[in-house]
């Protein structure tokens, strides 16, 4: 096993950390709704489970430049089109068909829906609202991507990412709102989002391994379980620390927080096991169509038990919808892959929510 390959290990365990603890927060958030069971499991301690994005962000930044960027020289090993291209076929497809599927149950469930906010989903439109709703970290991803094929992958614009950062932290103090209504404020929210600071940190701590080189990787044999824990703890010390501060200030702890178990999965050479493996694999299937499965899952048990303990509910439609996501990504989205790349098997993994990870030239 080569050393990229054991990184990938450490971080394709940390995507099904991520995925898992999303949807365990949007079980335990849907499952409280009045139509459904009316109240949270396990004192709403699951919540933090929306951290995973945060996490998601930082492993993005992290891996599009260990991909895309030369060891050392940190100069571009793959053109402005091969990078376009392999992020269209990896990130758009299965989106729009999550999409479609999702309008289809609405319509079905409802008997109409509000096109406009599937139509910025569907473009990734960087205004306005989007449905379904999670779809937001994905716009913000592929801003990510945009700014940093504009700065890494193009000679002589690298100023524009210390301006993209710097943007992210000067905005509150220029007394610019979070939820902006005009449609210029939003554009220039989308530039100057506090996500940024989570994909810089990704990006730089890629920059610095590049830079001056890997060094040697830990032995560790538990790096599922102290993952798991690492994250658990995080997320319960930090969000009892943190007060009414500006989101940027927040975002930039949840990345300090999370960046040593960034640095320990891309350090480790632990063997990788099949479950560990498949969940990271799965994660992008698991976090773009949980939503599907969960409000059917709920909508059906409220109606026939609606008296089932909450916690049972949340536990088994969480484990449920988690297996459903593993198995659209067995069934649909490696089928997709292999067609529109032409070939008889994947040869990438992805990371981040929907990026790359690959022991050759991407």
């Amino acid at each position: 096993m080569t050393q990229t390959q054991r990184e990938i290990v450490g971080i394709q365990y940390l995507r099904g950390i991520a995925a898992c603890a999303v949807v365990a927060d949007h079980v335990t958030g849907m499952a409280a709704f009045p139509k459904y069971f009316g109240s949270e499991a396990f004192s709403g301690v699951l919540l933090g489970g929306a951290r995973g994005v945060d996490l998601f962000f930082l492993i993005s930044g992290f891996i599009i430049a260990v991909v895309s960027l030369s060891p050392r020289s940190l100069e571009a090993r793959v053109s402005l089109s091969d990078f376009a291209k392999r992020r269209f076929i990896r990130i758009i497809p299965l989106m729009w068909l999550a999409i479609g599927s999702y309008m289809a149950l609405r319509l079905l469930g409802r008997g109409s829906f509000d096109l406009w906010p599937y139509v910025r989903a569907l473009t990734l439109w960087p205004a306005g609202d989007v449905n379904p709703s999670h779809l937001w970290t994905l716009r913000n991803e592929a801003f990510f991507y945009v700014l940093f094929a504009s700065t890494f992958l193009v000679q002589g614009f690298r100023w524009l990412a210390v301006l993209w950062v710097t943007a992210a932290v000067l905005y509150p103090h220029l007394g610019m709102p979070d939820n902006p209504d005009p449609i210029y404020q939003q554009w220039i929210y989308a530039f100057a989002h506090p996500a940024n600071v989570e994909f810089a940190a990704g990006l730089g701590f890629a920059l610095v391994w590049l830079r001056w080189g890997k060094r040697q990787p830990l032995s560790l044999c538990l790096l599922w379980p102290i993952c798991v824990v690492w994250f658990a703890i995080t997320v319960h010390v930090v969000s009892n620390l943190l007060g009414e501060w500006p989101r940027v200030y927040t975002n930039l702890i949840w990345a300090a927080a999370f960046l040593p178990l960034l640095a320990l999965a891309a350090l480790t050479n632990a063997a990788p096991s099949r479950f560990g493996m498949l969940l990271g694999d799965a994660s992008f299937s698991i976090y773009l169509f949980h939503p599907h499965f969960i409000s059917a899952i709920l909508g059906v048990w409220s109606s026939i038990a609606p008296s089932t303990p909450v916690w049972l509910v949340v536990t088994s439609t969480s484990l449920i919808a988690i297996a459903c996501g593993a198995v659209v990504h067995l069934t649909v989205e490696r089928w997709i892959l292999r067609r529109l790349r032409g070939e008889p098997a994947p040869v990438e993994r992805p990371a981040g929510l929907a990026g790359t990870i690959q022991t050759k030239a991407y």
